[in-house]
């Protein structure tokens, strides 16, 4: 969570597109849309993180963007 953001009270949401490879690891991330362009660097590190299962076509894994919403929500 972005320090400023959290110190100021503002929660809000990032939607993105992942390019997950073969073995399901993240190769790139787009942001579609952001509440708050403040929020966009702490999604995208996040979403490096990430490891999905590799989508399967004719029997093997192939790579594919997935979307992904990522909601800041202050606990």
């Amino acid at each position: 969570y972005p320090e400023l953001l959290q110190k100021a009270g503002i929660e809000g949401k990032v939607y993105m597109k992942i390019w997950v490879d073969k073995e399901g690891k993240p190769r790139e991330v787009r942001i579609v849309r952001s509440d708050n362009e403040l929020f966009n660097d702490a999604a995208i590190e996040a979403a490096k993180q990430f490891l999905f299962t590799p989508a399967y076509m004719n029997n093997g894994p192939v790579s594919v963007w997935v979307s992904v919403p990522f909601s800041f929500k202050l606990r």
